[in-house]
């Protein structure tokens, strides 16, 4: 598969996530004419925050970095999208974003088989631009 200029500036700011948050690793991606799927690690060593005293939002802090990279992302290649296209202020990503937490190396390899076996499944795709109906 060949990127698009929309694809490509895709993966120029994900690979600008390694540079902008330094406790972080970006494993296997896979860039998709409607949709991205990737694996970003987030050291939680590197973390330094004071614990919180109230367990009802004791993890709160540490899930604001996936949210901060995530925004950064889809903020700053939507508005590059968006100047290539011409389309000021037009929405490119869905609003919010699905996340699993990777709790063991079975289950880091089956996400990462299913990340890198994504593209053969795009001819089944319904949202894939090329399948739509009109």
């Amino acid at each position: 598969m060949h990127l698009s200029a929309a694809g490509i500036v895709v993966r120029s700011i994900w690979e600008t996530l390694l540079q902008r948050y330094p406790h972080t690793r970006i494993d296997v991606q896979i860039i998709m004419a409607n949709h991205f799927h990737g694996i970003i690690t987030i050291d939680v060593g590197a973390i330094h925050e004071s614990p919180l005293r109230n367990p009802l939002v004791a993890g709160i802090r540490r899930k604001m970095l996936l949210s901060k990279m995530l925004g950064y992302f889809k903020m700053n290649s939507a508005k590059q999208i968006n100047e290539l296209r011409g389309t000021p202020g037009k929405a490119v990503w869905q609003r919010n974003y699905y996340e699993h937490v990777i709790r063991n190396e079975i289950d880091q390899q089956e996400i990462t088989e299913y990340i890198q076996n994504n593209s053969l499944k795009l001819l089944e795709d319904e949202n894939q631009p090329a399948n739509m109906k009109a």
